[in-house]
């Protein structure tokens, strides 16, 4: 119906409920929907939603709605996700990590795990370039009270940790193996499942012990 480049143009409009209805049409119509996804990418929407989320000064009601664009555009569409790189969708992401607004970094944080778990080499290639963990690292060191927070992280820092070992510094590893006593002691198995605990306490172990024979 030539309806995206309509769709698109809203988003540049100077009305904050306008820009956020059109972020939200457009995450509604591509989810889970390739021919969606298709188009969408065609007409520069990837390049138009990472934009917005580039904005320090976007409202975040409407950057949450863009990561929920963003997320249908590139889950599960391999050109997506190629183009979101080239357009430096794992830097934006990163640069979200900054915020104090919990739910941009909730889903944030969620979308990284999805595209770990969607195409985990090249995913865990990108990230360690970009330095992902060490944020991470950060993050569990200041919300590790806010449970939900803490579990995203734990289960990226994990699924990080199954496909990349040399994205964390020696002092981030030890970083790391002191907080997770605490989060463990507070939050067990609400957070992660006792073989989740096991694998990734072995793994930030053997990072350890990486640096000392190296």
């Amino acid at each position: 119906m030539g309806l995206w480049p309509k769709i698109l143009s809203f988003i540049s409009f100077s009305e904050t409920s306008l820009r956020k209805h059109a972020v939200w049409v457009c995450g509604t119509a591509i989810q889970n929907n390739v021919r969606a996804q298709k188009a969408f990418a065609e007409k520069g929407g990837i390049k138009v939603i990472l934009d917005l989320l580039k904005n320090p000064n976007e409202d975040n009601e409407i950057k949450s709605k863009a990561l929920y664009a963003i997320s249908g555009a590139i889950k599960h569409y391999p050109p997506g996700l190629e183009q979101f790189d080239q357009e430096k969708g794992y830097e934006t992401l990163l640069s979200l990590l900054q915020t104090s607004n919990l739910t941009i970094l909730r889903k944030s944080i969620f979308l990284f795990n999805t595209l770990l778990l969607q195409d985990p080499i090249k995913v865990a290639t990108r990230i360690e370039e970009k330095g992902l963990s060490r944020q991470l690292v950060k993050l569990l060191e200041t919300y590790g009270d806010d449970e939900d927070l803490a579990d995203k992280i734990l289960r990226t820092l994990l699924a990080e940790f199954q496909y990349s070992s040399k994205s964390l510094s020696e002092d981030e590893i030890n970083e790391l193996r002191r907080i997770l006593p605490e989060i463990k002691n507070k939050y067990g198995e609400v957070a992660l499942s006792k073989p989740e605990w096991e694998e990734l306490e072995t793994r930030v172990k053997s990072n350890q012990e990486a640096f000392h024979i190296s």
